[in-house]
């Protein structure tokens, strides 16, 4: 009798659980509804992003681009994190590319570095030959040498350019 007591009572248990797992239809709908409401407000945002993305790059506004494109990254994490999302002809020489990973590439290096904002908008590079700090006017990267205080200057380069 003992047995089927426990027996009852763990299949009863079990019965409840099954029954408490699946919310109501109410409930079911309100969470699916708010899922396509911020799907929608997502498709909206990454719409008007774009739309501003294109405006920017019309008026050459490097910055706002940039910070634009940051702006795109952060909102869809899902894209692939090793793209190249920057390219900069570096003035003395070779070219600087920029990926969404922090990595950082320049031709003239003989290995990668990293790349990090700062919070008013410029750039910390790292690479083989140094920490450089990177802060944009007009369109044009002034590129400062932390340790040896040389300057040079970086522009947007097209990829495949």
């Amino acid at each position: 009798m003992r047995l089927f007591f426990v027996f009852c009572t763990i299949a009863f248990f079990a019965f409840t659980s099954t029954l408490q797992a699946e919310p109501p239809k109410e409930v079911r709908d309100l969470i699916r509804s708010h899922s396509q409401q911020i799907a929608e407000i997502e498709k909206q945002y990454q719409a008007d992003l774009d739309s501003l993305l294109e405006t920017y790059k019309e008026k050459e506004d490097t910055e706002t681009v940039n910070l634009l494109t940051r702006l795109k990254e952060e909102a869809n994490p899902s894209a692939n994190a090793t793209a190249p999302i920057r390219y900069w002809t570096w003035q003395s020489g070779g070219d600087l590319v920029l990926k969404s990973n922090g990595e950082a590439y320049h031709t003239e290096w003989t290995r990668g570095g990293n790349w990090s904002l700062y919070d008013d908008g410029s750039i910390r590079l790292s690479g083989p030959t140094g920490v450089f700090r990177i802060t944009f006017e007009d369109g044009v990267g002034h590129v400062l040498h932390l340790a040896k205080g040389g300057t040079t200057t970086i522009v947007p380069k097209e990829p495949g350019a």
